[in-house]
């Protein structure tokens, strides 16, 4: 009877453990796969607000422009020769050198959450694909280790074999690293 109640307790942690082992795979997945959607947003978005950056930073250089010409018109220099017009040149090429490089920090941030997107994907499907392997081998170690947790034996070979440690030498108890120990009796030094 005593072994009913032992493959009973093992079938019960056997259940639990799969149904666990399958729910937090599954939540895995789902978490990981939140992670890849947020980490696509954060991509769009590095590269919107880089492009918008760029926008004001030619805008801004643009009014430079627009105050330096204004500049020399009010000192009467001609600005479209010489001096002034190598100025408006120079200042034109640090404008757009300053936007373009807002959009290559845009474009790398949005590079990194793509790479991390991906990983997040590649987390998701695994952690899907091994929900179903692991909780049927988590479930069955926990069965086994409950049915013989709480005393229970293998069954007797039908050649009337001993299944419990063959080989075993009297007076000698294995532990739970294999390594044999002498077994005491109460009275025994």
């Amino acid at each position: 009877m005593a072994i009913l109640a032992f493959a009973a307790a093992a079938f019960v942690s056997a259940a639990a453990t799969a149904y666990t082992t399958y729910t937090q795979y599954q939540n895995q997945a789902k978490e990981a796969k939140y992670n890849q959607e947020v980490e696509e947003i954060n991509a769009q978005t590095a590269r919107q607000a880089a492009e918008a950056d760029a926008a004001v930073k030619r805008q801004q250089y643009e009014r430079l422009i627009g105050r330096q010409r204004a500049l020399y018109g009010a000192s009467g220099a001609e600005v479209d020769v010489g001096s002034p017009l190598l100025l408006t040149m120079d200042t034109a090429r640090q404008g757009e050198w300053d936007a373009q490089r807002r959009i290559w920090q845009g474009e790398a941030s949005a590079t990194s959450s793509e790479n991390a997107a991906g990983f997040y994907g590649w987390q998701s499907k695994r952690a899907k694909s091994a929900a179903l392997p692991m909780s049927f081998i988590n479930g069955i170690s926990a069965g086994v280790g409950t049915y013989f947790g709480l005393g229970g034996k293998m069954p007797k070979l039908p050649s009337g074999g001993q299944t419990d440690n063959p080989g075993a030498i009297p007076g000698v108890m294995e532990n739970n690293a294999g390594m044999r120990i002498p077994r005491y009796s109460a009275g025994q030094p």
